[in-house]
């Protein structure tokens, strides 16, 4: 999912406790009028390049604060195109692991800057991969889905990473996540799922859930906005979130994704039962953007490497709503991961 990544345009009236995230107790999104950004042409397109710069502000902001932190970006080649990649190393963190954060439809790994961040504290290496046709990403033109899968792991391949391997995936990203760890070769110790997507559909439900995602105008942009929040912003941020995702939607790339994919790349319960890595899925119980059958999906799977934890409180993207307690799942699990390596 798109994101502006920094936790300072998200409300801080959160109160945490374990796996819980409890909003404020106003009326849910629904009972809100839709706010939208002036439609007057002139002033539509002039808001909208507005939006544009603060955007890329924002972004060479978050590649700054991730150099400051010791972050490398480079591309990683492969044949169907290069990926780009935000590697920093931390020799001084106490668990000795290598975690890759894999981003949602949308994003890029600079929406995720600050949770790399904040995980890079505990662990030696992290890196944030620009999914194919996303971010800093170049990928060859009209790739096939199962081609950009193919990326991303030939990416990884060369990566030279060390186990234990932990992968974090948020919802396209979890998808993106799970096929890197059922591809042949690909060590990856730990999944990390919030709210990932991918499981089982018909077209026809698969085509609703891609309507979602088809912004043309800015009533839509609202209606996205309310769905990937739990607490969705409000006043001037909501018009700010709107331009953010409709700007970030219009890339042609991604318009060729969501015409090209098709309820044939997602995941099935037969390739679900060749996971070994140990998985935890956390599914936001006031997700409004995947339908509830996707985590249902999960639980049917329910096996001694694959456990489901529902999070009261949360929406699509808690990371954006409780960094902290994101960034925790990940460490726990990297810790685990280190623990069982040495055992080994």
């Amino acid at each position: 999912m798109p994101s502006i990544s920094s936790t300072h345009f998200v409300s801080k009236a959160i109160h945490v406790d374990k796996m819980s995230i409890t909003p404020r107790q106003e009326p849910l999104d629904q009972t809100i009028p839709a706010q939208v950004a002036p439609d007057k042409p002139v002033c539509r397109s002039v808001w909208r390049h507005m939006i544009g710069v603060g955007m890329e502000a924002h972004y060479q902001w978050s590649g700054f604060c991730l150099s400051r932190r010791g972050f490398v970006s480079r591309l990683l080649p492969t044949q169907f195109g290069s990926l780009r990649a935000f590697d920093g190393v931390n020799s001084k963190a106490p668990i000795d692991a290598t975690v890759v954060v894999l981003h949602g439809f949308g994003a890029s790994s600079l929406d995720y800057a600050d949770l790399m961040m904040s995980v890079s504290k505990q662990v030696k290496r992290v890196i944030g991969i620009d999914l194919p046709g996303h971010g800093g990403s170049v990928t060859v033109a009209n790739a096939t889905v199962s081609q950009m899968g193919a990326a991303l792991c030939e990416a990884v391949s060369g990566l030279d990473v060390k186990s234990p391997l932990v992968v974090f995936g948020n919802s396209m990203g979890g998808l993106a996540a799970s096929l890197l760890a059922l591809y042949p070769g690909n060590q990856v110790d730990a999944l990390v799922l919030s709210s990932p997507a991918g499981a089982p559909m018909t077209e026809e439900a698969f085509s609703e859930l891609k309507s979602i995602f088809s912004l043309r105008d800015c009533g839509q942009a609202d209606s996205f906005v309310q769905r990937i929040f739990a607490n969705p912003p409000r006043g001037f941020m909501r018009h700010v979130y709107q331009g953010a995702v409709r700007n970030q939607f219009e890339q042609p790339a991604l318009h060729h994704l969501l015409a090209t994919v098709s309820s044939k790349d997602l995941l099935t319960a037969q390739s679900l039962s060749a996971l070994h890595a140990k998985t935890t899925v956390y599914w936001g119980e006031q997700d409004k953007v995947l339908p509830k059958e996707q985590e249902d999906f999960w639980k049917l799977c329910r096996n001694q490497a694959i456990r489901v934890v529902d999070v009261p409180g949360a929406g699509h993207m808690p990371f954006f709503e409780d960094l902290k307690l994101v960034s925790g799942w990940i460490v726990d699990a990297c810790r685990e991961a280190s623990k069982g390596a040495k055992v080994n």
